[in-house]
């Protein structure tokens, strides 16, 4: 079960940060068709994370916003 939980908050951290990178190549984007793949990359990447929310919800753990800890809830 431990292993799982650092499994979670890991693609979590991941995550969080992948759709920090995909707002600044959208935000530096000067033509339609990356500006489009970087729209469509940033939708699957929510849905991944909107699932890991729903894992961590599910083990009874917490991310806390700006920190990289795990509380128990």
């Amino acid at each position: 079960m431990e292993k799982k939980k650092r499994e979670i908050m890991s693609e979590l951290m991941y995550l969080k940060e992948r759709l920090e990178k995909l707002e600044q190549l959208f935000n530096f984007s000067d033509n339609e068709a990356d500006t489009e793949a970087i729209i469509y990359e940033e939708k699957a990447v929510m849905l991944r994370y909107s699932k890991a929310i729903r894992e961590a919800k599910e083990l009874g753990i917490k991310a806390e916003e700006g920190e990289k800890e795990c509380t128990k809830l």
